[in-house]
């Protein structure tokens, strides 16, 4: 599944962030927690895709981490 053409994803900077943290405090997360990943979206793909998740009784993050894996399995 490719990610639709009109889909704009603007990596957004944390609020207050000045650097990146440093690598050795990236390995600190216990394996399985969820993270905090933030990035932009139209309103209408918003839109869009918070309609579609409702009608499949899904999750937007549920569907958006399907997606993505999708994409990295048939793009290597």
């Amino acid at each position: 599944m490719k990610a639709p053409k009109n889909l704009q994803i603007a990596v957004a900077a944390q609020t207050g962030a000045t650097s990146r943290p440093e690598p050795s405090t990236l390995g600190n997360v216990e394996s399985g927690a969820l993270v905090p990943l933030n990035f932009r979206v139209s309103s209408e793909f918003r839109r869009e895709l918070k309609t579609y998740a409702a009608t499949k009784d899904k999750a937007m993050v549920d569907i958006l981490a399907a997606a993505i894996r999708q994409y990295i399995q048939d793009n290597p």
